[in-house]
């Protein structure tokens, strides 16, 4: 990955070259509105990765990069925008906490102050289904490495009956497609 000095000078570079084959004014006028959204990409970058930074500072300098320059967009595309940085500085301001042995709190705090009670309070709803699914899973799961120490057919029949048991039909198939994924996937080391 480049880091933000190099993709500094590669925008330059980009940008000189562009004036040099198209002329200055050509050249402004085909990529001016590209070159002003990297500058803001690369600025938002630097932001995000300053360590002396609060994540709640983070988002709102990079949201204060982004409003002056979407100000003529329609609404709708500015809301879209802002919702989508706002769900990346969320999940970067989680990650920092989980990476610091932050608790579920801290997190409920953070979302709070980022993006307000309302938001938070559907995170957190949304923590508690996600919570509950992976139980339902974890026990099927239980449930039916228990099973495989009987004989092939039996095991079968006990694992399909489980499944039903456990799940709806179109959870079932969710089920059976994360355990193929799981069972692709390569051995962690």
């Amino acid at each position: 990955v480049p880091d933000d000095g190099d993709l500094d000078a590669r925008l330059a570079t980009l940008m000189a070259l562009r004036r040099e084959v198209l002329g200055p004014d050509a050249a402004e006028a085909f990529f001016a509105d590209e070159e002003d959204d990297a500058r803001r990409l690369l600025q938002a970058r630097r932001i995000d990765g300053d360590p002396s930074l609060t994540a709640e500072e983070r988002a709102t300098r990079i949201e204060d990069i982004f409003r002056a320059s979407e100000a003529a967009l329609p609404v709708d595309v500015r809301e879209a925008r802002a919702a989508a940085r706002l769900a990346t500085t969320l999940r970067g301001a989680e990650s920092e906490i989980r990476a610091r042995g932050g608790d579920d709190a801290e997190i409920a705090a953070a979302r709070e102050r980022i993006a307000g009670p309302a938001a938070a309070a559907r995170l957190a709803d949304l923590d508690r289904q996600r919570a509950a699914w992976q139980a339902r899973v974890d026990a099927f799961r239980a449930a039916r490495d228990r099973l495989e120490r009987d004989t092939a057919d039996n095991r079968a029949t006990a694992v399909g009956r489980l499944l039903d048991e456990s799940f709806t039909p179109a959870e079932r198939r969710r089920v059976e497609a994360l355990d193929r994924i799981a069972a692709e996937a390569p051995a962690t080391p």
